[in-house]
């Protein structure tokens, strides 16, 4: 019976997981999966990507535009830039929503493990970046915590360099995009520069002007760039990136009603016209890479910034929540071939302070003695953490067809917690008091991967996260 469920099994996992490339696509070119530049018909995951031409082509005005074009991705839109995500998993809130998925930028994490935002992909550069590479399934191994569903990799690093200057502009009814990018190739470096302005009144602008008394405007402005800087220099590569992004969002809230949706009036009104989302973010790194005769090391030392306020409308309190981390850290990586086999070792190492407050200035709300939320503080904490983590990933080449993937990841993350205000419990908030949190986890990940011929390739993997 166990040797008919094993066959069950392989016979799904090679009919389910074939890749098709066509000859057009046999030279495209991933790095997410592996941390190295490797042609897709070698990765032994589920991988899709989606390149600077297409990006441009479709002029996105939001990330959902252009993750939604991927197999096994649905990023479902709310109001302005919030979203919730889905990546071979339902569409996850709150807690599940926010760490269950990892948003990179050329392999950075967007933020730090335990800071994450369910609306994450606001803060990407995805609609200015040259591609994106996302990943279906977990991909613990090589990126670590939160990429348990899956993961979303913006690569800045220009791959058509024909593709030079550009100026776009798109004016509607009640938006304005502008986008620009510069690109400049000198004697031992390339200089790239991306800008992206987006201001939209949303459908409702009329509306509102028309009854500026009764309704709040609803609006939300973007902007995003990036400069990316590449140097060879005395046989060593330099990249530096420098990108943020800012935001300020007056949210529209939930419309509720039985058969709301038949109200054609009620469509044009917002019951939250108080609710607003003001971020901004700011991230850096400086990777140098050495090459060998039979390898590369390279060390990324990096350093990001989150600041966020924003209403919580959707609670009967509708507190304002403060929140912001700032992080330095470093990656660490050697890849090296030996007889025929490929080996990648890294070390991660991160330390991060973040802030946390919420406050309510509405009147008690209850719904029971303990389903309250209280008028003042709810939370004021301080986070200090600290991340070390090693991985060892090595293909092992059995033949010209076939490979065998064998990795596995240790990582230990810390965790400092202070209350700036009394611990207890106050209706439905419960302030905990100051602790010491550590966790150590182990995952390991085993694949295999066969071509049939040059356009066919069938493969399987066995992942193991916590």
């Amino acid at each position: 019976m166990k040797l008919n469920k094993i066959i069950y099994f392989l016979i799904i996992v090679f009919i389910v997981n074939p890749i098709f490339l066509y000859s057009k696509n046999i030279e495209e070119i991933v790095v997410t999966g592996t941390k190295n530049k490797t042609p897709i018909i070698d990765e032994t995951g589920n991988l899709s990507f989606i390149n600077s031409e297409e990006i441009n082509f479709i002029s996105a005005d939001n990330p959902s535009n252009i993750l939604n074009r991927m197999p096994g991705v649905f990023i479902s839109q709310g109001s302005g830039q919030e979203h919730l995500t889905s990546i071979r998993s339902p569409v996850l809130s709150g807690g599940a929503g926010a760490g269950s998925f990892l948003y990179l930028e050329d392999g950075i994490p967007l933020r730090s493990p335990g800071f994450s935002n369910v609306n994450g992909l606001m803060e990407s550069t995805i609609e200015i970046g040259e591609r994106t590479e996302v990943i279906r399934g977990p991909g613990s191994v090589l990126y670590g915590s939160n990429a348990v569903h899956g993961l979303v990799n913006v690569i800045t690093e220009k791959d058509n360099p024909n593709y030079n200057n550009k100026i776009n502009l798109r004016a509607g009814k009640n938006k304005i995009i502008f986008n620009s990018s510069a690109y400049r190739n000198l004697d031992n470096s390339d200089i790239l520069f991306n800008f992206l302005w987006k201001e939209d009144n949303g459908y409702t602008n009329n509306y509102a002007n028309e009854n500026s008394d009764k309704f709040d405007k609803p609006h939300y402005g973007q902007q995003k760039f990036l400069i990316r800087m590449n140097t060879q220099k005395n046989a060593k590569d330099y990249i530096f990136l420098l990108s943020g992004t800012n935001l300020n969002q007056e949210t529209m809230g939930y419309i509720k009603g039985y058969q709301a949706y038949k109200n054609k009036e009620i469509k044009y009104k917002n019951p939250d016209p108080e609710a607003f989302r003001d971020t901004y973010n700011i991230r850096s790194y400086l990777k140098i890479i050495q090459d060998f005769q039979n390898g590369s090391l390279s060390i990324t030392p990096y350093f990001r910034y989150t600041d966020m306020d924003f209403k919580m409308h959707f609670l009967p309190g509708k507190p304002l929540e403060e929140n912001s981390h700032k992080s330095l850290g470093l990656q660490t990586m050697y890849q090296s071939s030996f007889n025929n086999h490929f080996m990648t070792i890294g070390l991660d190492l991160e330390m991060t302070e973040g802030e946390l407050s919420e406050f309510q200035s509405a009147p008690d709300v209850s719904f029971g003695p303990r389903l309250a939320y209280p008028k003042g503080a709810h939370y004021d904490y301080d986070i200090d953490s600290q991340i070390l983590a090693a991985f060892v990933n090595i293909e092992w080449n059995l033949s010209e067809k076939t490979k065998v993937v064998t990795g596995i990841r240790g990582e230990k993350v810390e965790y400092e917690y202070k209350t700036n205000i009394e611990p207890g419990t106050k209706g439905r908030i419960q302030v905990s008091p100051n602790r010491d949190d550590d966790f150590t986890e182990f995952s390991p990940k085993l694949a295999i991967n066969h071509k049939i011929n040059d356009e066919l390739a069938l493969f399987c993997q066995l992942l193991s996260w916590k």
